[in-house]
């Protein structure tokens, strides 16, 4: 993926480097594959929420994702003929308690729960998602791992990570993190919205203007 939009900003506008690099959770995973692979094409990387590896129960989670869409027996090795709207739903509802933070989840009523379960996933058929779509996702995000490679980000790096975030725990992910990555900077927040807390990002207003104002 990543390579392939280097090559479409050379090959289309003529970019052949960029001021900065910004990416949210799996867009993460790119910026920091950016950094990592070409590390003279951008000046900075902003990851928020994200990592350098999928692993534990994300591993497990997008697998389970992977099942429940190729397990369907219309699925028929990716040859489907017809929306796989009861694998659909599974799969996208198994993701509805990680989106937020616990915390957040012990404010709702089971009701509630149930209302929102419900409509994560109808998510998918409102919007019409495409199986193959979501396993090549699942599998380039099982298969992410850049541990090995990341010490080459040349780019001065901010990772920001929330505290209740499910996915990414800062003790597991952006902490061991900014160790890995010379001349970076971790900026960690409190947000009840968990994962999706970058929708509060205004928080940290300050920090950001702080690192940014080099690259104006």
């Amino acid at each position: 993926m990543v390579r392939f939009q280097m090559e479409f900003l050379q090959a289309k506008f003529n970019i052949k480097h960029l001021k900065g690099i910004i990416g949210n959770s799996m867009g993460g995973f790119e910026v920091l594959t950016w950094g990592a692979k070409y590390p003279d094409y951008s000046d900075f990387i902003i990851s928020l929420v994200s990592s350098y590896k999928v692993a534990g129960h994300n591993y497990a989670l997008f697998k389970l994702m992977t099942n429940f869409i190729e397990s369907d027996s219309n699925y028929n090795n990716g040859n489907y003929t017809k929306q796989l709207t009861n694998s659909f739903k599974l799969a996208n509802e198994s993701m509805y308690s990680f989106g937020l933070s616990r915390e957040y989840y012990r404010t709702l009523s089971n009701n509630e729960i149930d209302i929102g379960m419900k409509a994560m996933a109808e998510e998918t058929i409102e919007e019409n998602w495409d199986a193959n779509d979501i396993v090549y996702r699942n599998n380039a995000s099982t298969s992410y791992d850049i541990e090995n490679i990341i010490s080459n980000i040349k780019a001065k790096t901010l990772i920001v990570a929330i505290n209740q975030d499910q996915y990414f725990p800062p003790e597991l992910d952006a902490i061991p993190m900014v160790d890995m990555i010379d001349n970076s900077k971790l900026v960690i927040y409190d947000s009840l919205m968990g994962h999706v807390g970058t929708h509060e990002i205004i928080k940290i207003e300050k920090e950001l203007e702080e690192f940014l104002k080099d690259f104006k």
